[in-house]
């Protein structure tokens, strides 16, 4: 349980909202109050106490398969209406993917269709021409200097161990990567069932078979990635991976999308029929610069640029942050993992598009996680 939440969780305010989520399956947001609705999206969520299950309107599920939910019920004395098999099964059908004829037009919502369009014929889906002049500031300039220096401090660490305690060391930073990166989409798996499922491939109960898959896939892009360390990125690649990611999944991995999407609903992307010529001048503008810029500051925006594109119809945030880290690992820098309990900032900085946002968050979640 979260210290610096404590004494939120264990209130007479917060017990009110868990009651709200104890009474239905599903819990719309018109029901709550403007405090308990900040409660849930501040605290709730971020904590995996509570799951965000539709945007548009907002609707919440009470997440029972979390063991501080059990705790926190059994503080306040709560009894939810609905059981955890209640829960799965509704997961498990959100994340179905329903069979689909690929050769058939898909219809996209006329609303999405207008704003992506707007976006791109305003240039707006092209971050990398706005970040061209992009000056570090003092702040930035030091975070990236502890950065380097932690990057150095931590290699000189690990080189110094015998060769057992680096392969567990690696090991443990894939499963806890694993986890947070399909946590961060949504996928239901805790920590300690992720890291059951990749050392004894023991399925947890209830979880649906999109969430294995998950979980497998990425498991195995990672392997595949150490294979390609030498090979430079490009569009070929990109669709690799998301093969990989989306293999059992998708009925199409590997293309690129046929339909407009968004990441939220006030984040535009580029329209299908633009994305490979926005790929080719991202994958341009990388190689250009590769060398002559330092590799966190590369690898930021070119992960910042690949999820405004947004070329697939679904696993760009897992594509992108693998991505982002072969680029980073090319270059002899640690990867860095976007921690699920910091996805809110982490999306905050994407849709904002800004470099300088992206790089205070980044940067201090990579000092973070090696200083630890």
């Amino acid at each position: 349980m979260s210290p610096d939440n404590f004494h939120k969780l264990i209130s007479v305010d917060f017990k009110l909202v868990l009651e709200q989520l104890c009474k239905n399956l599903k819990t719309e947001g018109a029901s709550l109050t403007e405090y308990q609705s900040s409660q849930i999206e501040n605290i709730a969520i971020p904590l995996r106490i509570a799951l965000k299950i539709s945007k548009r309107p907002v609707v919440y599920s009470l997440k029972l398969n979390e063991s501080l939910v059990a705790t926190l019920l059994r503080y306040h004395d709560l009894e939810p209406t609905f059981t955890i098999l209640d829960f799965q099964k509704m997961i498990g059908g959100l994340r179905l993917v329903k069979p689909r004829d690929i050769n058939k037009p898909i219809k996209s919502d006329s609303e999405v269709k207008e704003m992506c369009d707007r976006f791109y014929k305003e240039n707006k889906d092209d971050l990398i021409s706005r970040v061209s002049e992009f000056k570090l500031d003092d702040r930035l300039t030091e975070l990236l200097k502890v950065a380097n220096d932690t990057n150095k401090e931590y290699t000189l660490f690990v080189n110094a161990l015998d060769e057992n305690t680096r392969v567990t060391l690696k090991d443990q930073w894939e499963k806890r990567y694993i986890y947070n990166t399909n946590s961060i989409e949504g996928n239901t798996m805790s920590e300690d069932e992720v890291n059951e499922f990749l050392k004894n491939g023991k399925e947890p109960e209830e979880i649906s078979r999109r969430e294995i898959y998950e979980t497998s896939n990425t498991s195995e892009a990672l392997r595949f990635l150490k294979i390609k360390s030498n090979e430079d990125i490009d569009q070929d690649l990109a669709k690799e991976l998301h093969f990989m990611i989306q293999k059992n999944i998708d009925e199409t991995p590997g293309n690129y999308k046929n339909i407009y999407n968004y990441i939220r609903p006030n984040s535009p992307t580029t329209p299908p029929q633009h994305v490979k010529q926005r790929m080719e001048d991202l994958i341009e503008w990388y190689k250009k610069n590769e060398g002559k810029t330092h590799p966190f500051i590369l690898a930021s925006i070119f992960h910042m640029q690949f999820e405004t594109i947004h070329p697939f119809a679904d696993g760009n945030g897992r594509v992108g942050r693998l991505l982002m880290n072969h680029i980073l690992m090319r270059n002899n820098h640690l990867p860095v993992t976007i921690m699920e309990k910091t996805r809110q900032n982490y999306y905050r900085a994407l849709e904002n598009g800004s470099l300088q946002q992206f790089l205070l968050y980044s940067l201090s979640g990579f000092i973070e996680e090696y200083k630890r």
